[in-house]
């Protein structure tokens, strides 16, 4: 009994903390970094672009409170608008073709942030 109960608290802290981390997406293409949104900071959502340096790749997504997507692709296979919303970290969507990716990290804390407070 004592185990299952110090089980359920473990899972208890352990999801407060993975819902109130801050949520980075990191846009890159051809390994070169193009953008970085803190999702917890939207507010309204936004709509990018991202064009291949070849000219013949186009990606969109489309960036949201806590969330992110790739919208559109003129890739063949669609991989990364199949992947849907982005909301965890580990999560992401990659273009191949167009040597894109869409990548969701947790925000380093602070050494000041408190990670659980037990009494």
């Amino acid at each position: 009994m004592t185990l299952l109960l110090l089980i359920c608290i473990i899972d208890h802290l352990h999801f407060v903390n993975e819902s109130t981390q801050t949520i980075m997406a990191h846009v890159e293409q051809r390994g070169i970094s193009l953008d970085i949104f803190d999702l917890s900071q939207i507010s309204d959502p936004l709509l990018c672009t991202y064009y291949a340096s070849d000219g013949h790749g186009c990606n969109r997504i489309l960036v949201e409170p806590g969330r992110v997507r790739v919208l559109e692709a003129n890739c063949p296979e669609q991989i990364d608008v199949n992947a849907g919303w982005l909301f965890r970290p580990g999560q992401s969507a990659i273009c191949l073709p167009h040597r894109f990716v869409v990548y969701l990290v947790a925000a380093k804390a602070s050494p000041h942030d408190l990670d659980a407070v037990i009494k």
